[in-house]
């Protein structure tokens, strides 16, 4: 399962504010910081969760990012 998050406005200019891919942690782990597949730590309280996709992807967490692996492709779409 994935988090899509950006960081909160005034944290960094409007064109930084690209929302990044994080991978949920375990259940029981409570991490220092998210690591965005792209490797931003974002800490703790200065970044806002995203219900969906919105705003401008970070690129390299979009390559970075595993693909799903509960999609199907259909018949010679792959």
């Amino acid at each position: 399962m994935i988090l899509l998050v950006r960081l909160r406005e005034g944290l960094r200019g409007e064109r930084e504010r690209v929302v990044h891919v994080v991978p949920v942690p375990e259940p029981d782990a409570v991490p220092d910081a998210l690591t965005a597949f792209c490797g931003e730590r974002i800490a703790p309280g200065s970044a806002e969760l995203l219900p969906g996709p919105a705003g401008m992807p970070c690129v390299p967490c979009l390559v970075r990012m595993p693909p799903p692996s509960s999609v199907e492709l259909p018949p010679g779409g792959g």
